[in-house]
């Protein structure tokens, strides 16, 4: 008997002693984590309690010769799940203590399950607080799997986590790849920020790649945010089901081929509330005739309610791109927007507007009290909001129903207003960019005829740092011909408009299209130029209207002439 009770002692060193630095699992006396393969053993006491003792650096570990090489694979996740019904999650929770691991490395085509990261599957009650990825490194090419870089999918609670690297995957997240409500309790996660590179085939996001009926609040993202299809957002990819945003921001870079926003791809039947965004929103499509969207803040939005938040990165799309300064389209049959801004340049070589590109309008839904930038943007229209100029911008009283005594403020004529309660490093204020003259519009006579001379009325304005003089503002038609030039020597200040007359006499009858755009020293900025306009030039008239020389009337619209 004594025998057999000394060997059952021994058994049970393993797990207590040899698999950990210490502890029992509980959450008075967690199990102790203090080397890669202490890390290692999480996964064979999913549901126990862990408490990591030092910075950890995974390099050896998954290098030839190391415990978690795995022919090259590299790490295994911690918890794992396919269909929802075949599931094995980390329910237990796990503390950093405000420890790192480093050089986390995984390349995987399968699982088991479909969900990556150090944790592949933590459920609703588990928890990961406290713990910082440095330098990971983490690429999946299933088709349908997720993966983030501390988990990949999470029904629980993730606090003041922290990840850098690089990830890719068919989808894919910064920190974490799909948060999603599974059970009573929301999933969440607070206080997390993410500098990751990612990367996706279908949807990314630079914090988390998708969720569903979860909150993220308080975290941020700056990163370059690559997705080739879907749903690209410098924040969170995909936004859905009763999901909440709040006193969040990002400043990554999004680049996308379909949805892409500058915090968020595409929301639907969510809110999001005190957030904003800072980075530049690229977008290029060429695939359908419906083309893709593309927002400084919001790419596409259904259902949703966005209130008290802005954007200032520039918006740039290439091909079949409907491209707006907050949002590029909102269906506002079901969708309400309060209270929000938008100062970023704006360019598409299809449909665009200052604040939002495209709104499906209808019954049901709400654009109040939004505004843009009309100087910054170089956008005279927009499907929705109203176009201010930059110095009304940074004044409080041109913002109608705000509140700035508990969620903006304003340093007025020095910036934009910024969220209290989510307070940017620096204030958003207009960009410095010196010598810098655009054009906003271009205006012409409502009835247009060979030979018959006209005045074209060019707005433009001083964005730059300095005074500005001596510039040429030229007009443009199909095909990049120039029609007419004028050099403008007066001086135009910052923040001032002119108005500049060109003469013109259109040569040659039938439909056309024109737009100015301006230059100086020789030097044109792609998206310093108007819209285009469309117009119909007549066939031409005899005299000049005059009591000597009067018009002669031989076509049914020179009867036009008689408005002019």
């Amino acid at each position: 008997m004594l025998i057999k009770l000394v060997t059952a002692a021994i058994l049970l060193l393993p797990l207590s002693l040899a698999a950990f630095a210490g502890g029992t699992g509980t959450v008075a006396d967690p199990y102790l984590v203090a080397t890669a393969e202490h890390l290692n053993s999480v996964r064979n006491v999913l549901s126990g309690h862990f408490l990591q003792v030092n910075d950890i650096d995974l390099t050896g570990y998954l290098s030839p010769g190391g415990g978690g090489y795995n022919f090259g694979n590299g790490w295994l996740p911690i918890g794992w799940r396919t269909d929802g019904v075949l599931n094995n999650p980390f329910s237990g929770s796990y503390n950093g203590n405000g420890y790192s691991i480093s050089n986390l490395y995984l390349d995987r085509n399968q699982g088991p399950g479909l969900f990556f990261g150090l944790f592949g599957y933590v459920s609703e009650s588990g928890s990961i607080a406290d713990l910082t990825l440095v330098d990971s490194d983490l690429s999946t090419r299933g088709i349908g799997t997720i993966v983030g870089v501390l988990a990949g999918y999470v029904a629980g609670l993730v606090t003041n986590c922290h990840s850098s690297g690089t990830v890719y995957g068919n989808n894919a997240g910064g920190l974490v790849g799909l948060l999603e409500t599974e059970g009573n309790s929301i999933a969440f996660v607070t206080l997390s920020t993410s500098t990751c590179n990612v990367s996706a085939v279908n949807t990314a996001g630079g914090l988390v790649a998708a969720m569903e009926n979860a909150v993220v609040s308080i975290c941020s993202a700056s990163a370059v945010v690559h997705a080739q299809n879907a749903h690209s957002g410098g924040l969170v990819g995909s936004v859905s089901s009763g999901s909440l945003i709040e006193f969040s921001h990002s400043s990554s870079m999004v680049i996308g081929y379909s949805n892409a926003g500058g915090l968020i791809g595409t929301v639907n039947n969510s809110s999001i509330e005190e957030s904003y965004s800072l980075g530049n929103v690229y977008l290029f499509h060429q695939y359908t005739s419906y083309g893709g969207t593309a927002g400084g803040f919001l790419g596409t939005g259904f259902s949703s309610e966005i209130s008290n938040s802005y954007s200032l990165g520039e918006v740039f799309g290439l091909g079949i791109v409907t491209a707006g300064g907050f949002a590029g389209r909102l269906h506002l049959t079901s969708m309400d927007v309060q209270y929000c801004y938008s100062a970023g340049r704006v360019w598409s070589s299809s449909r665009k507007g200052g604040f939002c590109g495209f709104d499906s309008s209808g019954v049901g839904g709400e654009l109040l009290g939004s505004y843009w930038d009309l100087f910054v943007s170089g956008r005279a229209q927009s499907a929705g909001g109203e176009g201010l100029t930059t110095p009304e911008m940074m004044q409080q009283g041109f913002y109608n129903g705000w509140d700035f005594q508990s969620i903006w403020l304003i340093d007025e004529d020095h910036s934009y207003p910024s969220l209290r309660n989510n307070l940017p490093l620096l204030p958003p204020s207009p960009p410095n960019i010196e010598n810098d003259i655009g054009v906003l519009n271009i205006a012409m006579p409502e009835n247009l005829y060979v030979g018959l001379p006209c005045e074209l009325l060019v707005t433009v304005f001083n964005l730059g740092v300095t005074q500005q003089s001596g510039f040429f503002v030229r007009v443009m038609s199909e095909g990049e011909v120039e029609l007419a030039r004028s050099f403008i020597p007066v001086t135009v200040h910052q923040y001032e408009e002119l108005v500049v007359n060109i003469p013109w006499i259109p040569p040659n009858q039938g439909e056309s299209s024109i737009w100015a755009e301006v230059l100086v020293n020789d030097d044109y900025p792609f998206n310093d130029a108007t819209d285009s306009i469309s117009f119909t030039v007549y066939p031409g008239t005899e005299g000049d209207g005059t009591e000597a020389f009067p018009f002669y009337l031989s076509h049914p619209t020179h009867l036009l002439l008689l408005n002019q």
